[in-house]
């Protein structure tokens, strides 16, 4: 509701200039994620104006409104706009964008029917995404393969699925999707109970339900149980399995009502629970369970698990007629299944026929194309040979007038050389003297030059010289240092702790702290003077490189993880001498500081 007065305010000022139209697409993006209902009412109701609108408003309109409708599930229909808008976000948009784009595409040829077709688009889509970027849509690129396993399961081809789900699992996870990587290993196991591969179904179902839970999704964790059901109901060693699966069902299931009934979608439950009473013996609760499966307009095929677990139950009781009455149901039931795969292969065998179509069509669409181009090269071949010709006309009356201006322009170019050589014979006498003075200057300069470098070159010798001195006397107090530090006892305290991996206390950090103070004033100074730019942690890390500990042993003393002393270095240089470098660096750097 807070949103609503900005959104009438928008739809106001989306008549006024690009800013507003901009503002507008951009509420209608973000609504589309949560309200696509209310993004799709809100684009709708710009279309009068959207012909007036920019090239890029009217692309991202068409977008948006395609996104819009496949997240509030309204068949998209528009394919040749989708094609044009796909077309402009290749020239025009972030690899997101075209990812998006082409995704909304086989979304439409999906709605279409167009098997093949939405399989092309969702390729391309897969092909402009950027997984090296770090603002890369993961959430549309898991969609993506979400939507390609859809198609692929309906064409059958359940390898081609199972890759494409792999793939959507993964970039959910990349994306912080937990739920949607979670059901997308849900639907593997389904695949793998088509195929038959039921152990593997049942370890990845276990694996899934176990995740679920530990996530807190434990109502999607019952409703994945039922696939676990699924597999149990037919095996004798497994129906304690089967009943632990009915019990905590019946207990933890939210959607019980309170004459114990559940939804229409999730009614199978019964089946399973009912195959669990009927293999302990408990008939009568079977029955009573098989006929929960029923709900009003029921589809005919769907009361085949019902009608087969009705016609089990009264094979044991050796209830003859009722025996008859299901056995002749549960046929037609079947019958009734074939039936629907028929279609499914028929609709799938229409959709590639269709596919067939839109490629002739496009061959012949590029026949006219080339005999189109045919005609223009003909008609340029004449343009030039029509401007040829009075090209040459042009050119032998400009060549008359060639020749009359050549020999004017001689006639000027030898009066200029005359007075050149005029000139050159009266400036002979003042330049040679004044190049005897330009000479005498460049050497003047040049001995100055050479005597600049020799003051450098002695400079920078005797510089050499000192830092060796000051080298060779800093390993002698590196050295000395050494020694006293390894007859303080807090030295002492630290290699102690350092051999067994021990984490130093508050107590330890006091006197190492102080060692170093005494030890090595001038670093102490230094790093202390920074203290409010470096943290404890930073701080401790300083200590131990400056008392000579490696960073791989100054993690344990810390008591952090080996990757976090690297990030600590890294910061420490930056902040003491701003530069980038590993441990090792900082630890060298340290060490100069006495």
């Amino acid at each position: 509701m807070r949103l609503f007065p900005l959104l009438i305010a928008l739809l106001f000022a989306a008549c006024g200039g690009s800013p507003e139209v901009d503002a507008l697409l951009a509420v209608a993006d973000s609504l589309s994620g949560v309200k696509p209902d209310s993004a799709l009412r809100l684009l709708q109701q710009q279309e009068a104006g959207v012909p007036h609108w920019s090239k890029g408003q009217r692309m991202r309109h068409a977008l948006l409104t395609a996104k819009a409708m496949n997240k509030a599930y309204v068949p998209l229909t528009a394919d040749s706009l989708m094609t044009v808008v796909a077309d402009y976000y290749d020239s025009h948009g972030t690899p997101n964008e075209q990812m998006e784009a082409h995704y909304l595409l086989g979304c439409t040829y999906r709605d279409l029917g167009e098997a093949p077709a939405a399989l092309a688009a969702y390729q391309d889509a897969i092909d402009r995404a950027d997984t090296t970027a770090q603002d890369c849509d993961y959430r549309t690129l898991g969609c993506v393969y979400s939507q390609m396993a859809r198609v692929f399961h309906q064409q059958l081809l359940f390898a081609n699925e199972i890759e494409a789900r792999q793939n959507a699992g993964h970039y959910a996870y990349l994306d912080k999707d937990t739920l949607n990587a979670l059901y997308e290993q849900k639907m593997i196991a389904g695949i793998y109970i088509i195929q038959d591969k039921k152990d593997s179904a049942e370890r990845m179902l276990l694996q899934s339900i176990q995740l679920y839970r530990r996530h807190g999704y434990k109502q999607d964790a019952l409703l994945t149980s039922m696939m676990l059901m699924h597999l149990y109901v037919d095996q004798p060693n497994h129906q304690r399995e089967l009943g632990l699966l009915v019990r905590s069902f019946d207990e933890e299931f939210e959607l019980f009502d309170e004459h114990g009934e559940l939804p229409p979608s999730i009614r199978l439950y019964f089946y399973y629970k009912g195959k669990y009473l009927e293999n302990n013996g408990q008939l009568d609760s079977a029955e009573l369970c098989y006929r929960k499966v029923y709900r009003p307009n029921m589809r005919y095929i769907e009361k085949n698990p019902m009608y087969k677990g009705l016609l089990d139950v009264f094979q044991k009781k050796h209830e003859a007629d009722s025996i008859a009455k299901y056995a002749q149901l549960y046929c037609a039931a079947n019958d009734s299944s074939i039936v629907i795969k028929d279609q499914t292969l028929t609709a799938q065998m229409t959709a590639s026929h269709r596919y067939n179509r839109y490629q002739k069509q496009a061959r012949e669409n590029e026949r006219k194309a080339r005999k189109a181009e045919m005609a223009l090269i003909i008609f340029i071949i004449v343009a030039i040979f029509v401007l040829e010709r009075f090209r040459l006309k042009r050119r032998a009356t400009k060549r008359l007038l060639y020749e009359k201006a050549k020999k004017l322009m001689q006639t000027q170019e030898e009066l200029s050389y005359l007075k050149g050589k005029l000139q050159d014979l009266t400036d002979t006498v003042c330049d040679k003297d004044a190049t005897i003075h330009e000479q005498e200057a460049a050497i003047e300069s040049l001995s100055e030059i050479i005597a600049r470098k020799e003051e450098e070159l002695a400079a920078s010798l005797s510089e050499l010289s000192n830092n060796h001195n000051a080298l060779f006397l800093q390993k002698r107090e590196t050295d000395e240092t050494k020694r006293k530090l390894t007859a303080s006892p807090t030295y002492q305290l630290l290699q102690d702790k350092d051999r067994r991996g021990d984490k130093l206390e508050a107590k330890d950090w006091e006197d190492i702290a102080q060692l170093v103070k005494q030890t090595f004033p001038t670093f102490y100074a230094f790093v202390t003077a920074r203290g409010n730019e470096t943290n404890t942690k930073e701080q401790q890390l300083c200590l131990l490189f400056r008392l000579y500990v490696k960073p791989r042993r100054a993690s344990l003393l810390i008591g952090v993880a080996p990757s976090m002393v690297t990030k600590l270095s890294k910061s420490v240089l930056q902040k003491l001498f701003n530069t980038d470098g590993t441990g090792k660096d900082l630890a060298e750097r340290l060490q100069m500081l006495r």
